[in-house]
C-alpha cells in the first residue's frame, strides 16, 4: 500500500479507473472505458497494465503515458479496440457502443 500527497492509502489493482480522479477531473463514461481497456489487457495476459510498478510511479505513468502498453501479439480488431479505449480526448456523447461500432 502507499500513500498519496494527501495522506490517503492507495490500494493496487484499481489504478486504471483512478486516472480521471488523478487528473481531478471526476469519473465520468470515458474513466470507465478506459478501465474497460485496461480489463481487457488483463483478461487476454493474466496481468493489469502496469503491474510491474509500485502504485505511485503507476500513478504517474497512467496519467502521463499516452496509452498503456498493448501487447504486440494482439490481433488488429482487439488492438484497435483498445486504442480506441485509451483514447484521452473523446467526443462528449462517446460511449462503448460507439466504439464497438468503429
Amino acid at each position: 500500500m502507499a500513500y498519496c500527497a494527501c495522506n490517503c492509502s492507495i490500494e493496487s489493482g484499481t489504478l486504471p479507473s483512478l486516472l480521471k480522479v488523478i487528473e481531478m477531473s471526476g469519473v465520468s463514461a470515458a474513466s470507465d472505458i478506459w478501465s474497460v481497456g485496461c480489463t481487457v489487457i488483463e483478461l487476454l495476459t493474466c496481468v493489469p497494465p502496469y503491474y510491474d510498478l509500485q502504485p505511485m510511479p503507476a500513478l504517474f505513468r497512467i496519467v502521463s503515458d499516452e496509452q498503456p502498453p498493448i501487447p504486440d501479439r494482439l490481433s488488429p480488431g482487439i488492438t484497435d479496440f483498445l486504442h480506441q479505449c485509451f483514447r484521452k480526448v473523446r467526443l462528449p456523447k462517446c460511449c462503448l457502443y460507439d466504439i464497438c461500432r468503429t
